[in-house]
């Protein structure tokens, strides 16, 4: 029987599919020196939002330049002042970034949009320095530099639904639910009794025994579930089984008949 009960063991269980890996947050920043790109950024933050995106806004003057080694997707919102310089806010991230203390950035996707003067030479000029900063440091755009003009309303958004629609091919997808494939096993009862081989059945006592003791072994043809057991309702079912088995010496039947009567404990 310790074959037959080491079939049993065979148990078909529940088979998981893992979960896609969660999305990561969306860094969004901005730098603003008259309050248009924070305004900006708060409105793509939300749309972010609306999206399932799980999101986090921030100005780059309260934002500490190293810890962009551990976002995975930053979308930055700055405008230029003066003669091609960065916002007040914006000064010590944009000397962060483009100095030798910044870090690679192999892991980051990213995109930027630039708010400027056309008035002015270096029209859109912080965007465009971090922009392509950010690429020589490894990172990947996730979207190509947006500039906008004094009348930025409509190029703002035209970048905005780009950036989404980036996001929502995938690269980078809500979370996906677990899935799971549950085995379908068929439950074995004294009624139902599941259908097995006899693979062997050796008798272990010797020619001048006056008992039947036989070594078997059992080939269940179909998946089995086997229910915990106590060592002592183990020792019932073994009493129950044997019986049949042992007086029925070599007959399938009676092998059969003691497979019922284990299953139906």
């Amino acid at each position: 029987m310790s074959g037959y009960l080491a079939g049993l063991g065979a148990v078909a269980e529940d088979q998981a599919i893992p979960a896609a890996a969660p999305a990561p947050e969306v860094m969004v920043l901005h730098g603003s020196q008259t309050g248009n790109a924070e305004r900006v950024a708060r409105d793509l933050h939300a749309r972010l939002a609306g999206r399932g995106l799980a999101a986090r806004i921030d100005s780059l003057g309260a934002y500490p330049g190293a810890r962009l080694g551990r976002e995975r997707v930053v979308l930055i919102v700055v405008s230029t002042y003066g003669e091609g310089e960065p916002p007040d806010a914006a000064q010590a991230f944009h000397a962060f970034v483009m100095g030798e203390r910044a870090p690679r950035l192999a892991d980051l996707r990213y995109a930027v949009l630039a708010l400027g003067d056309r008035g002015y030479e270096r029209f859109c000029q912080t965007g465009r320095d971090l922009d392509a900063r950010l690429a020589a440091l490894g990172a990947t755009r996730l979207h190509g530099l947006g500039e906008c003009d004094l009348d930025y309303e409509q190029t703002a958004r035209a970048w905005g639904d780009a950036v989404l629609e980036a996001l929502a091919d995938g690269v980078v997808a809500p979370p996906a639910p677990a899935l799971r494939l549950v085995a379908t096993v068929p439950a074995y009862d004294r009624a139902r009794p599941c259908p097995a081989v006899l693979v062997e059945n050796i008798r272990i006592t010797g020619r001048g025994s006056s008992k039947d003791v036989r070594h078997i072994v059992l080939a269940p043809t179909a998946p089995l579930t086997l229910r915990r057991a106590t060592p002592s309702r183990w020792c019932r079912v073994m009493n129950r089984s044997l019986s049949p088995v042992s007086s029925a010496a070599t007959g399938l039947q009676g092998l059969r008949a003691g497979f019922r009567c284990a299953l139906g404990r």
